[in-house]
């Protein structure tokens, strides 16, 4: 039993260990990850396959309905993220390590698709604005202690982390509308946006592991408190836009007013959004079932703000070697699939991979990528 929830519990907690990069404990078992890294990028609306068959291709009507039948109410999105952490377990529950983070979210609203796809309707008001975007490029030292409460057989932790910014750019805010009628079209937008290339922080990362008999109920928050201070060249800049035409005016640049102002800012605050994870595990008949739920705290450069949920199988095959099917539903890109493999006993490795919303070159959305080598004791 206690192999089962060792070894095998490696491939279920990959992407758990990643939390705060320190040991997750299974059973008598902890590791930690010597070198890993994960990789993730997608959008929710259009598969590789749409991709293929509209991109640079002729659009008639058939298509730009079929292609708007794709997009989400709330909009259009684009993400990725990688993440690489190494680290070094100093004594059995202190554990020292680096983490290197980048990530982007953007998201705009389904008005503009439709604006692009058929061109503005008359009668129609289009709203323009509630676009979302925000990147981060971050390192981070850690140190992370994880103890125990016998009493309560449970499995508590804490990562206390130092952080120094890269580069960081963000969406403030976005509004804009434009109307057609039979006789004008008048429109009018206000884009702002902050960037910056340096900063430091601070922040925590909590966890607990509690055990009732053979099953386990892990929680994590990832960024529980994570404050940057972005000092380095960083500005605000604002974009407005006025149009105005009548239908008796010749298209000209005295129907279109642009302004653009850029302004210099002594410091951004910026605080991370927690991601909390929840998973139950338990063994079956020498299976490790597994359970999960992730969910950012609202929009974020390392999240959507929706809920993903996943149920996976792992089993021993050999000696030294692990397997982990799974299957779930992310609130962005719909269902998922995915599958790890572990080599080694002490050392291991462990390489996985997830597409949604199904494994097949036509329809992958997103497509994430984990790889990483843990020490095991």
């Amino acid at each position: 039993m206690r192999k089962v929830l060792g070894l095998v519990g490696l491939i279920a907690g990959l992407h758990v260990v990643t939390c705060a990069s320190v040991s997750v404990w299974a059973g008598s078992y902890s590791r930690y990850p010597i070198i890993a890294v994960d990789f993730s990028f997608g959008n929710g609306n259009l598969s590789l396959g749409d991709y293929n068959l509209y991109s640079g291709a002729f659009l008639d009507e058939a298509a730009k309905k079929d292609l708007q039948k794709s997009i989400a109410p709330d909009g259009i999105s684009v993400f990725s993220e990688i993440t690489l952490a190494a680290g070094y377990m100093l004594t059995r529950r202190l554990f020292v390590g680096v983490n290197m983070r980048g990530g982007e979210y953007v998201k705009l609203s389904k008005d503009l698709a439709d604006l692009v796809l058929f061109g503005n309707e008359v009668g129609r008001t289009y709203s323009l604005g509630g676009a979302v975007g925000e990147a981060r490029l971050l390192g981070e030292l850690q140190f992370a202690y994880e103890g125990k409460i016998d009493s309560w057989d449970t499995q508590i932790g804490c990562a206390v982390k130092v952080v120094r910014g890269f580069a960081y750019g963000s969406v403030t805010r976005a509004v804009g509308t434009l109307t057609t009628t039979e006789d004008e079209i008048s429109g009018d937008g206000m884009v702002t946006v902050v960037t910056s290339q340096g900063g430091t922080g601070a922040g925590i990362d909590l966890w607990a592991t509690k055990t009732y008999s053979h099953i386990q109920i892990s929680l994590c928050i990832r960024d529980a408190f994570t404050l940057i201070s972005w000092s380095e060249n960083s500005r605000e800049e604002i974009n407005t836009i006025l149009l105005h035409l009548n239908s008796s005016d010749a298209p000209s640049d005295s129907n279109l007013t642009t302004h653009h102002e850029v302004h210099r800012v002594a410091r951004i605050r910026d605080r991370l959004k927690p991601q909390v994870s929840l998973e139950i595990t338990s063994p079956w008949k020498g299976w490790l079932i597994r359970a999960g739920y992730s969910q950012t705290v609202g929009v974020d450069a390392f999240g959507s703000g929706k809920p993903s949920f996943t149920f996976g199988v792992s089993r021993n095959l050999l000696a030294g070697l692990g397997f982990e099917a799974s299957s779930g539903w992310n609130g962005e890109t719909g269902l998922s699939q995915g599958v790890s493999i572990s080599f080694g006993r002490r050392t291991v490795l462990v390489v996985g991979l997830r597409s949604s919303p199904v494994p097949l070159p036509s329809t992958i959305k997103a497509v994430s990528f984990s790889l990483g080598l843990f020490r095991c004791f």
